[in-house]
């Protein structure tokens, strides 16, 4: 029975570290409310929107507004999963070239499930701040 549980808690979301979970979560509920500002405020200074490069504050969150005002219905996600680094590799195969270059070392993916499609979203930490993570890139 411990090596049961000993097993779903090593090869389970729990082994997502914490903070970049709780960032990844509240990343996808600033998407849910259409914030863009709370939004923007997640993301790393330059991030990957399904291969456009958008750099700067001001002009990730003007993404994020036409993005929210392109899309009229509301915004659900019916399920999250978590993966963390050499996961992402194992689970979802070679990324597309479009995504650039990721450290998987440090990123985590939250996949959001909606009712149908869904989102992927790529956090990472930051090298000199521990448990600080922020949006890296953003596909479907």
């Amino acid at each position: 029975m411990y090596l049961l549980i000993l097993h779903l808690l090593v090869n389970s979301q729990f082994s997502i570290d914490p903070l970049g979970q709780m960032v990844a979560q509240n990343f996808m509920d600033q998407l849910a409310n259409k914030d863009h500002k709370k939004a923007a405020l997640l993301c790393n200074t330059t991030v990957n929107f399904d291969g456009q490069i958008i750099s700067g504050q001001q002009n990730i969150e003007k993404h994020f507004e036409t993005v929210f005002k392109a899309h009229k219905a509301p915004i659900v996600f019916k399920k999250f999963i978590f993966l963390k680094g050499d996961e992402i590799l194992k689970k979802l195969g070679k990324l597309p070239e479009r995504l650039g270059t990721i450290d998987f070392g440090k990123t985590i993916l939250i996949l959001g499930r909606r009712k149908t499609g869904g989102i992927a979203v790529f956090l990472q930490e930051e090298n000199n701040i521990s448990g600080r993570y922020r949006v890296i890139a953003i596909t479907d």
